[in-house]
């Protein structure tokens, strides 16, 4: 058919010879012959396809590679993607036998990558691109501590502070990945819990900073934009798209992590590397990841000496999050985010000399390290005796800083008339809200209180306005139940304390330790937690409680070492309190004395409050985990509060104390759970 028409062709050409038709002659020719060899081609894949020149031995696991990632493609499609997937098995069959001889310290092996060309892992994956360096601005360049101080190895992960591995997908976005990557883990430094936070806000918002969303982008210019958007959203409130394009976003009511701007790593320096990494947390590094081991690494400590060290090879954005030693070799814990499939679950390990090579700029999200607050921590530290070592350190200083932004918010909208109290820094300024919790030691139970009866209010008695048990001699120094959650003890001594002193004249100390480590058998479970009623149970039962200087407080749990000998007071039971009467709780605080009290005090306010009268509106009447002790009550500006006596030392609250609202519908559940001893 070719001949035939290549012959009519050429008469054509003799009856008009022109330059014009011999042209349009040419291409006619070049057409068929095209037209023939993709008939030739299209034969070839029917023979490829049906297996023939294929490696039959792998047909098998082709179709498990397809089915495990769940690969779909046309005809044409799978005959490229069969022949580049055999190329990387054979790659790796080949590598993995020379690791089997001690000739490498990694294997390689297949991924949901293993059908891509490097090319296109070039296109897709490879996103980090700096672009202009000028327009890149810097907190400060990292200042490491002496090497020999650091510890021989960390990974971040074990902290609880590493969000799981993500999967940018076709998309060049990894430079918003390693740049989330390291807010997240210091976001949960700061809070105690894990947050993921918004890759697509970064891509979507962050080109005026100089980003290209899918195009690539540099993990310093990220964090530049959420310095200057004064934060970034979460994942859940802005999901990730695998593509660009989108209008920006952005919602101020899903913020979930802030930093101040990026802290640079001195360029090719592994010990300044390893200190920010021990000292400061994860790092964002940028590396070359073009070569053909990285994108087949399966395990061990990678090594690969060809890997380029100029900053336009850098193609790629990942988050160191530890190192140590494997098999004496050094190693960089790194997370990169190509899925759980690549890899050793979505991590390498990566030797420390080649990170010389492959790393040229290393940043530290400057989270919350504001230096401006550094003589602020310092004095924290001193004030309140904290020792930390260098990894906790860095973790208590994130921490502090963000309850710092919390009370001057706080303190910020006290001033215009929205609060009416403010809150301060104090010891526990470096704690996450769930440590916090751990003092917090009321238990609750359903059962029935088997008291010795409830408190009837004096009928027609009128009260007095204001009433306070310090100065008339009921109450005891401010004491302090330290990392423990014994606060039901030094509820109930404080109000057995002022009942004693009611009856004798004297006002003994009474032992929390005595109470913390003796009423087991009544119900109490120590630093556990108890309640102020089985406390006043175990008194009657065992004839008294110890003095607190013949068994001063320890702060844990101990053996029983009660001595009848050095006994400070006694009751016969307990009377409760009408269940939610504040009217009946006043009337008892004014005619009997200290009253102990169960409240909800699980909210950053309270932990943190310093004066005024505390009202928090999402305070619970029900769910209490605290016990304090209620000495008073009075007025102040037109608000009615109660007097209550904490047991977090004196740098807490108000010397120790705290107002709280009273008669705003048993605010806190003050009124929910009362009781006193009967002396």
């Amino acid at each position: 058919m070719l001949a035939v028409s290549l012959y009519t062709d050429l008469n054509q050409a003799g009856n008009e010879l022109n330059i014009y038709y011999l042209l349009n002659l040419v291409i006619l020719i070049t057409k068929r012959i095209m037209q023939l060899l993709f008939s030739i081609l299209s034969a070839v894949t029917a023979v490829v396809v049906s297996g023939q020149l294929f490696d039959k031995n792998l047909n098998g696991h082709w179709g498990q590679f397809k089915d495990v990632f769940r690969k779909q493609y046309k005809t044409d499609e799978e005959f490229k993607r069969r022949l580049v997937w055999e190329s990387n098995v054979r790659e790796i069959e080949r590598h993995n036998r020379e690791f089997d001889l001690g000739m490498h310290s990694y294997t390689l092996g297949l991924n949901e990558y293993a059908d891509w060309s490097g090319e296109e892992f070039q296109r897709y994956l490879l996103g980090a691109k700096r672009g202009n360096a000028s327009e890149i601005t810097y907190k400060r360049t990292f200042v490491p501590r002496v090497r020999s101080q650091l510890p021989k190895d960390i990974d971040w992960r074990s902290k609880g502070v590493i969000s799981p591995v993500k999967n940018q997908g076709q998309c060049g976005s990894c430079w918003a990945f390693s740049t989330t990557g390291a807010l997240e883990a210091y976001h949960a430094m700061a809070t105690g819990y894990i947050t993921p936070l918004s890759e697509q806000n970064l891509i979507d918002c962050s080109r005026s900073e100089g980003n290209n969303g899918c195009h690539g982008g540099w993990p310093a210019r990220a964090m530049m934009y959420v310095a200057k958007n004064k934060g970034i959203d979460k994942e859940s409130a802005y999901p990730y798209l695998m593509k660009d394009g989108y209008s920006c976003r952005f919602s101020k009511s899903a913020v979930s992590g802030i930093d101040f701007g990026a802290v640079r790593v001195k360029a090719d320096s592994e010990d300044d590397l390893q200190a920010a990494v021990a000292t400061a947390g994860p790092v964002t590094v940028c590396i070359d990841a073009t070569l053909k081991s990285w994108h087949l690494y399966k395990s061990g400590v990678y090594d690969n000496s060809t890997c380029h060290n100029t900053m336009a090879k850098l193609d790629h954005a990942v988050l160191v999050v530890g190192y140590g030693n494997e098999n004496g070799k050094d190693y960089w814990l790194v997370k990169n985010s190509w899925g759980g499939s690549w890899g050793d679950n979505g991590y390498i390990k990566m030797a420390t000399k080649m990170m010389k090579l492959a790393i040229v700029l290393g940043l530290v999200a400057c989270a919350f390290a504001d230096p401006n607050l550094d003589a602020q921590w310092n004095l924290f530290k001193k004030t309140h005796n904290k020792v930390y070592t260098q990894i906790e350190e860095t973790m208590r200083r994130i921490i502090f800083e963000r309850n710092v932004q919390r009370i001057q918010s706080h303190n910020l909208e006290a001033d215009m008339g929205l609060h009416t109290y403010r809150l301060g820094m104090n010891k526990y300024g470096d704690l996450t809200d769930e440590e916090y919790r751990t003092l917090l030691g009321y238990r609750m139970t359903n059962t029935t209180r088997s008291s010795s009866g409830t408190f009837m209010a004096p009928s027609n008695m009128v009260l007095p306005d204001s009433v306070d048990w310090r100065p008339k001699g009921y109450v005891t120094p401010i004491k302090d139940q330290k990392q423990c959650g014994s606060c039901w003890a030094f509820s109930a001594t404080g109000s057995l304390e002022g009942q004693t002193f009611k009856k004798t004249g004297k006002l003994p100390s009474l032992s929390e330790q005595n109470l913390v480590d003796c009423s087991t058998k009544e119900g109490n479970h120590g630093c556990g937690g108890g309640l102020m009623d089985l406390a006043f149970k175990y008194i009657k039962v065992n004839d008294g409680i110890d003095t607190e200087m013949s068994y001063p407080y320890e702060a844990k749990n101990d053996k029983c070492r009660y001595k009848s000998a050095d006994k400070g007071g006694e009751d016969t039971g307990f009377m409760d309190i009408k269940r939610g009467s504040e009217k009946d709780l006043q009337s008892a605080v004014a005619t009997v004395g200290p009253i102990s009290v169960a409240i909800d005090a699980g909210h950053f306010s309270f932990r943190m409050y310093k004066t005024g009268v505390y009202y928090e509106p999402k305070c619970s009447s029900v769910r209490l985990d605290h016990g304090v002790l209620a000495v008073g009550y009075g007025s102040e500006n037109m608000q009615d509060y109660w007097i209550v006596k904490n047991s977090w030392g004196k740098s807490w609250g108000s010397e120790g104390y705290i107002k709280m609202a009273r008669n705003r519908d048993n605010q806190c559940g003050i009124a929910t759970q009362s009781s006193y001893p009967l002396v």
